[in-house]
């Protein structure tokens, strides 16, 4: 670095320069390590733990990589120069290179990560005399899968945005997120996290200049105090809205620059801020619940130059209050005997002029009656336990004409509301014994191809005696208790080729239902 450069880098911007904001722990305490030795007059540790510093062009080595299938080896160079790419638009100059000697950093491969580190560990001290060192897993998931070139080159990215000094990204959406589960979508750093890299590069370089000269360059450090580390915001009907108040302390040095970001755009939130040495400030949202139902669990992301705690996360609790529930304790699907049945379905509002005047039912024979009704009631949609309630009850009644099978109805209610004056409740009338489904879709069969469908008839068991299914061998499980039977087919080849269409004959011990008949197509390759 010559003296020209030196004293360029110690001149520019502000002369007492501050940790970036958003920046990884590892790296502010790299850093601010650095400068305390150099304000101690130890130049020589100074440079020592200036090798925990990212710099502009460093060596990048593969250790290992013949462990990487053939199949993906090559797409290696072309996902490090993308990533290099991407994280080059906010750290400008920015270049590494493969090399074989000499690494500032190596990537290692491993077929599974050990336990405890799904991620890609960096030290902040030389090992071997290598500041940085990953590893990358090959497999991912439970069940194991085998990574694909899409995350291979997302894992790269994350090798070099913690290389660069950036740290895990909560949220989905950048290659710095990390979720160890296979088959998800892929992504490149963000913008932002890439402006981080270019900060905490040009920190570095001034206080590799510092070094040459011996002086430190004035690095200061905030200390963040959240006074409330989670907030739990009530309740509100739906489509209100609903407010907090985070408060932070600045009990550092220096400025604290700080942003708020959301895990969902419920939350409206002030942009950037700067708190002084020894200031505090109040940091005011709001939380739109137009969208949400019940119990909602939310979290807020504080990002600072915070050196020990640069991410925070605030959990952010609220519920929303719809303004009615239609509430069917034993569920959506109605179990028709032969004689017929009742249910009973609860309606409750939170306004007053919601109140129902008729009621039909629609897809299915039968009737509704309407009377008030006050009492216990669960819902554990909402996540409520049973709690005294006043509203209606209409009981659905159905008769014994409903054919056998399974039916889609729906109960048709008018209100006095003028926001609701319609409501629709939909279900399943069940009567007897029904495939689920119907009809099963095999699609491309060869030898050795399974699909499977259930016969059930919800609390009221029955013995299966025999099922036909034509070429195909057939298997048969209890579920659930008796009531509920998964059916296995596997074709075992023979077949003529084409597209089929064969019905399963299922046999019962019931003399009322002794037959029960679904549908399964496909092609025979």
């Amino acid at each position: 670095m010559t003296a020209a450069i030196v004293l360029a880098l110690l001149t520019q911007g502000d002369p007492r320069p501050s940790l970036p904001s958003g920046t990884s722990a590892e790296f502010a305490q790299a850093a601010l390590a650095v400068e305390a030795r150099l304000a101690a007059g130890d130049v020589a540790g100074a440079r020592e733990a200036a090798r925990a510093l990212p710099v502009r062009a460093p060596k990048v080595a593969w250790a290992n990589e013949e462990s990487v299938p053939a199949e993906l080896r090559n797409t290696l160079k072309a996902g490090f120069t993308t990533a290099v790419g991407r994280w080059a638009r906010g750290a400008t100059g920015f270049a590494p290179t493969i090399s074989t000697s000499g690494a500032d950093l190596i990537i290692d491969f491993a077929r599974v990560l050990e336990a405890g580190k799904d991620g890609l560990p960096l030290t902040t001290k030389a090992e071997g005399g290598v500041p940085f060192r990953a590893a990358i897993g090959l497999s991912r998931g439970k069940p194991e899968q085998p990574v694909t070139a899409a995350e291979l080159n997302m894992e790269i990215a994350y090798t070099l945005g913690r290389y660069l000094g950036v740290p895990e990204n909560p949220f989905p959406g950048s290659s710095m997120y990390r979720d160890a589960r296979s088959g998800l979508a892929s992504y490149w750093p963000l913008r932002e996290e890439a402006i981080v890299a270019g900060k905490n590069l040009d920190l570095a370089d001034k206080l590799r200049a510092g070094i040459e000269t011996g002086r430190p360059i004035g690095l200061t450090s905030p200390l963040l105090e959240l006074v409330k580390p989670s907030f739990d915001l009530g309740e509100a009907p739906q489509g209100g809205s609903l407010s907090g108040t985070i408060e932070v302390k600045n009990n550092g040095e220096g400025p604290l620059d700080l942003v708020v970001k959301p895990d969902c755009n419920c939350f409206r939130l002030p942009g950037p801020t700067q708190i002084p040495a020894h200031g505090s400030k109040q940091i005011r949202f709001l939380v739109d619940t137009t969208q949400y139902v019940g119990r909602q669990d939310k979290v807020l992301l504080l990002v600072s130059n915070d050196p020990l705690r640069p991410n925070i996360q605030i959990p952010v609790a609220f519920r929303s209050k719809p303004p009615f529930r239609l509430i069917r304790p034993g569920g959506d699907n109605f179990v028709v005997p032969s004689t017929g049945g009742s249910y009973d379905l609860f309606l409750f509002g939170t306004e007053a002029t919601l109140k129902p005047t008729s009621a039909k039912l629609e897809g299915v024979p039968g009737k509704v009656t309407i009377a008030p009704w006050t009492g216990p009631l669960a819902d554990p949609d909402m996540q409520e336990g049973a709690t005294p309630r006043k509203g209606w009850k209409l009981r659905i009644q159905i008769p014994p004409t409903l054919p056998a099978g399974r039916t889609d109805g729906i109960v048709s209610i008018g209100t006095t509301s003028p926001k609701l004056k319609g409501l629709r409740y939909g279900f399943t009338a069940q009567k007897g014994i029904v495939p689920l489904p119907e009809s099963t879709y095999f699609g491309d069969v060869k030898v050795g191809s399974k699909a499977s469908f259930f016969v059930s008839r919800p609390n009221a068991p029955f013995k299966i005696l025999s099922v036909d299914a034509g070429p195909f061998r057939v298997t048969w499980r209890d579920s659930k208790g008796g009531w509920e039977y998964v059916i296995e087919l596997t074709y075992p080849g023979g077949a003529a080729k084409g597209d089929f269409l064969i019905p399963v004959r299922v046999r019962t011990d019931d003399p009322k239902q002794p037959l029960v008949e679904a549908l399964i197509n496909g092609n025979i390759r």
